[in-house]
């Protein structure tokens, strides 16, 4: 393998998770300020050295609620923010605009857990495949032996929401 490109936050973030789909990547980041996620789009040239299309974060985030857990699918980006409330974790969700990805901390939605409570840290984890959205609070419901797990669909018509 060899390497194509490196791909930089202008605001000289360390960058962390990292999720791929199609022509866009997005990785989360962190500085001084907060965290926040950066999208790469490629280039119809091809990949090469690169700052960010995007930088999203959330209007009403703060500065360590864990904000960059990413999945990226098709035109939808996922981040979780498992310290936000007291580390009862939310996820966020964006929708890239007609005109491509754009700076923003305008979010579609914010989810969060059913019977999550603080210190579960929803949304520490997450994997978005197509319409499949899974989401793991990593310390688990306490009244569980196991941490858990909360299954989703943007499909109303197959929509789960289940915590185990």
């Amino acid at each position: 393998m060899t390497q194509t490109a490196n791909l930089n936050a202008s605001s000289g973030a360390r960058l962390g998770e990292v999720g791929i789909s199609e022509d866009a990547i997005a990785v989360g980041g962190s500085t001084s300020r907060g965290n926040q996620v950066y999208v790469f789009v490629k280039p119809l040239s091809g990949w090469h050295d690169m700052f960010q299309t995007a930088r999203l974060t959330a209007s009403d985030g703060v500065k360590n609620d864990g904000f960059g857990a990413v999945g990226i699918s098709g035109s939808t980006v996922v981040v979780g923010a498992p310290f936000a409330n007291q580390a009862t974790g939310s996820a966020y969700v964006f929708v890239e605009p007609k005109d491509g990805w754009k700076t923003t901390s305008k979010f579609s939605a914010k989810l969060r857990g059913d019977g999550v409570r603080s210190g579960d840290e929803f949304a520490a984890f997450m994997s978005l495949d197509g319409e499949v959205l899974v989401l793991g609070a990593p310390l688990g419901v306490p009244a569980l032996p196991a941490p858990s797990t909360c299954l989703g669909s943007n499909r109303s018509d197959r929509a789960v929401r289940r915590s185990f």
